[in-house]
């Protein structure tokens, strides 16, 4: 299904080299990719024949520029979604089947050229990550601490990591100052993941957008700065880390998800 829209907007021949290919949208879990063709006109045909080869030629761009958003698409702190896509050809194949199956398109007309512009959804009934990504492996793994301290049931999890330069991405781990892993994608519910992903990136410190995900009292803590740990990841401290696995309680929190991170870069990264 297409949407037509009609703009007049001359784009100069040196102007192509700063076309956006693709945003992705970390806090909103989209990928908006979009593609490109030229209305050149021939000595023979008419203007509707040369808009729709022009319309022919920005589908076939914006095949090619979806399979080339995927290499910013970070997974974890190895790997893209290309990554995974190589040499995998049951994934290719479920790829490809998605992004022949996203129909809703937007058109939109300018003087010399045509833009379509599709948005593919990471979670949800429509989304894609699921068919990247591996979760819930090891539900009940959380790590185990001899020492008890005084705790409280958790409704979530916020991490303060602003300042850190630290990166968004579909799969970061949290881990405590001995280096054990506190979360990740082994610890999520498939169904959890699948709804809305194994965290919510924000920029915002009132995180106002996202309470339902964290519930009405979520534990709050800062991430700490250790430089040797790639930008993805977040540690936090041992003693943090013991507060927060003491709950059973906290720990069914964890699977469904209820996790937010607050960064301060990379909300919407945009990919020419």
């Amino acid at each position: 299904m297409l949407a037509l829209v009609f703009a007049s907007n001359f784009i100069y021949a040196d102007e192509e080299a700063k076309r956006v290919t693709a945003d992705i949208d970390w806090p909103n879990g989209v990928l908006t990719v979009y593609g490109y063709g030229n209305i050149v006109p021939q000595k023979e045909g008419n203007l509707n024949e040369w808009q729709y080869k022009a319309v022919t030629d920005a589908n076939f761009d914006l095949m090619k520029n979806f399979f080339k958003a995927l290499k910013y698409l970070r997974i974890d702190n190895f790997h893209s979604a290309s990554d995974l896509l190589l040499d995998n050809k049951e994934l290719n194949r479920k790829i490809v089947d998605f992004f022949r199956g996203t129909k809703k398109k937007d058109l939109i007309y300018f003087d010399t050229y045509v833009k379509v512009v599709q948005r593919y959804h990471f979670y949800g009934s429509k989304g894609f990550i699921k068919y990247l990504v591996t979760v819930g492996s090891d539900l009940d793994n959380f790590p185990k601490f001899k020492d008890y301290v005084f705790t409280t049931d958790f409704t979530g999890l916020v991490i303060d990591a602003r300042g850190l330069g630290k990166r968004s991405a579909v799969a970061p781990h949290v881990y405590d100052e001995n280096h054990n892993l506190i979360y990740g994608a082994d610890f999520i519910d498939p169904d959890y993941f699948s709804k809305w992903g194994l965290v919510q990136y924000t920029d915002s410190p009132y995180y106002d957008e996202y309470l339902d995900r964290v519930g009405e009292k979520p534990f709050r803590i800062v991430a700490m700065k250790e430089d040797k740990l790639i930008e993805t990841d977040i540690e936090i401290s041992n003693e943090d880390a013991k507060i927060l696995l003491q709950s059973e309680l906290t720990k069914q929190r964890l699977k469904e998800g209820r996790v937010i991170i607050i960064i301060d870069s990379d909300m919407v990264e945009k990919i020419k």
